[in-house]
C-alpha cells in the first residue's frame, strides 16, 4: 500500500492485472529487442485442460490454494507480461499469488 493513494483488495470474482518477466514462450514469438505492437498470448502448454502455460495460484498457505481463471497471459510490452487472473472464492483477507 502507497501512503496517501486510496486502494481497497480485491475481491472474489473480480479481475486483477498482474504484470512479470520470463514467463516464456509466446505465439507468435517475438524477439525481445521488438517494439510490441499487438501483444502476443503465451503459448499453451500439452494439456488442453491449462489455457496457458502461466497460471495463478492464490491462497495461504499454498498447500490450501486455488487455481484462478486467467482471462489472458502474454506479452504486452517487449520483455514485460501481463495475467489478467480472476480472483477465486476464497476467505477474505490477504492472500499469496503465484505463477507457475
Amino acid at each position: 500500500m502507497l501512503p496517501g493513494v486510496f486502494s481497497r483488495p480485491a475481491k472474489s470474482g473480480e479481475t486483477i492485472a498482474l504484470y512479470g518477466t520470463g514467463f516464456g514462450p509466446t505465439s507468435p514469438i517475438l524477439p525481445i529487442a521488438d517494439v510490441v505492437t499487438t501483444p502476443a498470448p503465451l503459448t499453451t502448454c500439452d494439456d488442453p485442460g491449462w489455457p496457458y502455460a502461466a497460471v495463478a495460484m492464490v491462497g495461504t498457505p499454498l498447500s490450501s490454494a486455488t487455481w484462478a481463471a486467467t482471462q489472458y497471459a502474454g506479452v504486452v510490452e517487449s520483455g514485460l507480461y501481463q495475467l489478467n487472473v480472476t480472483v477465486p472464492n476464497s476467505a477474505d483477507g490477504d492472500a499469496r499469488i503465484c505463477i507457475e
